[in-house]
């Protein structure tokens, strides 16, 4: 299952945006905007590998986290 709906996806997109046109870099604007809209998903993100406020690099792990489902199979 993922950590944010497709609803909320759309919504971080927005928010996101927003934070962009007041000057943030893209990655600082994700994490961000997470924290807006599910402040417990940003904290299990939070200074791990996908964390993308320091690093826009990291985008496309923050986006994997997001989506992914993270159960292991047996």
């Amino acid at each position: 299952m993922a950590k944010l709906t497709k609803q909320q996806l759309r919504l971080l997109e927005v928010y996101k945006n927003r934070y962009v046109g007041h000057g943030l870099r893209e990655g600082q604007s994700y994490m961000n905007a997470l924290y807006d809209i599910s402040p417990t998903v940003h904290d299990s993100i939070l200074a791990t590998d996908a964390d993308c406020f320091y690093n826009d690099n990291k985008i496309t792990k923050f986006f994997k986290e997001l989506t992914n489902d993270k159960q292991e199979t047996v």
